[in-house]
């Protein structure tokens, strides 16, 4: 008798979304409120970091760039152990790291000691992403993969917008705290994250691990449809690769895995230059801290949108969704440059910053995962974020060298050229994915080979 054979694809791509799918988007959206919050509290921190430790904003400025360092480790390493061990346990392990690094950054005595502490703090940051791309591609039914993948991205924006309305309603709070909760956040999703989320099926699949637990996962989403305890579970992915690095530049790869890079680089770049010196900014206006905090979470709130925005312009459009995004950008920081604004202006272009640069940021890491086959998924993913971080790792050094000789709609209004950089990497990668930029829809693309 022939053995019966089942694509695991078609189970999630031909059926309706399932309870269990929802559930793992539903636990990497508040996986990565952590990771967003952590992001988002070091600018807001830093005020007092330089007030108690009598230090410049200068000298403040590693403490930023020492997490995003981190994250470019985390993020290669996260990748490697999601491809070898699972994405569940990259995960986890990323939670317990950026957990217990907030924690220590509350207890610290020097500014050194903090940049030390944030540097490992971004490994669990970095470690997060590319585990929680490859696991959303893989549980999404194609129709509303990417915007799904970039929803549970959004859990990044959300957690930096709860930081600052945290700060702004507890009328600045002493920094420490704000580390604290930070700590408790993510300390407290691991025993939820390690008792409801299944590991990836298409992993254990490729894998050939725990054959018992993959059919139990099929099964709860194949609905009515049963599946023979013999059944033998395939993927319909034409071409696996071996794992190795060297298959992030096969065939196609080779031009559009340095383009989604340049990509990464260009928003992650705007992002933290952005992020990093808002707080500090917004003071330099003459707002009092309550009012700065409050501000600054319009950004977080902007790249909400941006998020939904994107997620479903890129099921809609394909890629070409992210250069519009940044094009809104583009023209908020002209405007920052050239008009001189009330705080409500300000304000307002703070909104479309984030709308353009964390809703761009969310759509290149649904990318980053939608690009990839499974044996490389984490990988691709995870040196797309890490590679990306080079960008934001000098983007809040340039802020603060250029806030020393320009006021701050200077400064902010530079953040316009990465934004244009990025576009242009993802009008190029659009054309050579696609071959035209419009009307090619994620479902109509097959995974490069």
């Amino acid at each position: 008798m022939t053995q019966s054979e089942f694509n695991i694809s078609d189970i999630i791509d031909k059926k309706p979304l399932r309870g269990l799918s929802l559930l793992v988007c539903i636990l990497c959206f508040f996986g990565q409120v952590s990771d967003g919050y952590d992001l988002g509290v070091v600018g807001l921190t830093a005020p007092g970091v330089i007030a108690e430790f009598h230090i410049t904003r200068a000298q403040m400025a590693p403490a930023f760039s020492a997490a995003i360092l981190g994250m470019l480790l985390g993020a290669i390493s996260g990748g490697y152990l999601g491809d070898r061990h699972g994405r569940k346990i990259g995960i986890l392990a990323a939670q317990m790291i950026f957990g217990l690094g907030s924690l220590a950054c509350s207890q610290t005595t020097s500014v050194n000691e903090l940049i030390g502490l944030r540097f490992f703090v971004g490994i669990g940051l970095g470690a997060m992403l590319p585990n929680v791309a490859a696991m959303m591609v893989e549980y999404t039914p194609a129709k509303i993969r990417a915007t799904l993948t970039t929803i549970s991205f959004m859990g990044v924006t959300a957690g930096g917008a709860l930081a600052g309305q945290i700060s702004a309603h507890l009328h600045s709070p002493p920094w420490r705290w704000l580390y604290v909760i930070g700590a408790v956040i993510p300390l407290s999703m691991i025993p939820i994250i390690a008792l409801l989320m299944p590991e990836s099926m298409k992993y254990l699949a490729v894998h050939g691990k725990n054959q018992a637990s993959l059919m139990r996962i099929v099964q709860r989403l194949a609905g009515a449809t049963i599946i023979p305890p013999d059944a033998k579970l395939v993927i319909d992915e034409h071409h696996h690769g071996r794992g190795r690095i060297a298959d992030l530049f096969s065939n196609r790869r080779r031009i559009m895995t340095p383009l989604l890079w340049l990509g990464f680089m260009g928003v992650m770049f705007s992002n933290f230059y952005i992020n990093s010196w808002l707080a500090v900014g917004l003071r330099s206006l003459g707002l009092p801290p309550e009012a700065a905090d409050a501000s600054a979470s319009y950004y977080y709130i902007g790249g909400v949108f941006g998020g939904i925005a994107v997620g479903v312009g890129l099921d809609a459009l394909g890629a070409i969704a992210l250069v519009l995004a940044l094009g809104f950008g583009i023209v908020a920081a002209i405007v920052m440059a050239t008009q001189d604004l009330a705080i409500g202006g300000v304000q307002i272009l703070i909104f479309v910053y984030g709308f353009a640069v964390l809703g761009s940021q969310v759509g290149f890491s649904a990318l980053g995962g939608l690009l990839y086959p499974t044996s490389i998924r984490s990988k691709g993913a995870g040196f797309a974020q890490g590679i990306g971080r080079l960008g934001g790792f000098v983007g809040p050094l340039a802020a603060g060298i250029l806030s020393q000789n320009h006021d701050f709609k200077a400064v902010f209004g530079f953040a316009g050229l990465p934004m244009a950089v990025a576009a242009l990497a993802c009008l190029v990668l659009t054309w050579i994915w696609s071959g035209r930029m419009l009307g090619r829809r994620m479902t109509e693309l097959d995974l490069m080979g």
